[in-house]
């Protein structure tokens, strides 16, 4: 028996999402779509994966990533930042000190497992700084 993996919660929703941001019809997006693949998208597929019917297969997620300025990682749940190559997050990233852009850096290269590990020893040592101060 073939088990079938659980949906994505993150997709359908920032698929609508960045969408409506970009002013677009799912008509639109459907052109946008064919226009890049070269054959007919039908405007009902935007539908069903903006209603949690469907998933878009690996081409379809980055063509949509690349026609909302965004990125697979952000319609996947993987990051927070919807339009990495705005220049808002580039502003952002150069404010950062350098201490907090090594950190975003190791962030970036480390897996889900060391991220829960890292998570962990902050809140432990935000409890320990916590106590020490008196609260």
């Amino acid at each position: 028996m073939v088990q079938k993996r659980p949906a994505n919660p993150f997709i359908s929703p920032r698929l609508r999402s960045l969408r409506k941001e970009a002013a677009m019809s799912q008509e639109e997006v459907a052109n946008r779509l064919s226009a890049i693949h070269g054959y007919n998208v039908d405007r009902s597929l935007i539908s069903k994966w903006e209603t949690k019917f469907h998933e878009p297969e690996l081409e379809n997620l980055l063509a949509l990533a690349k026609i909302y300025d965004s990125s697979a990682e952000y319609i996947l749940g993987k990051t927070e930042i919807a339009h990495p190559n705005s220049g808002y997050n580039k502003i952002t990233r150069q404010s950062l000190k350098e201490g907090e852009r090594i950190l975003l850096d190791i962030w970036g290269d480390i897996g889900d497992e060391e991220k829960k590990f890292f998570m962990r020893q902050l809140e432990r040592a935000r409890k320990e700084r916590g106590e020490q101060n008196g609260n």
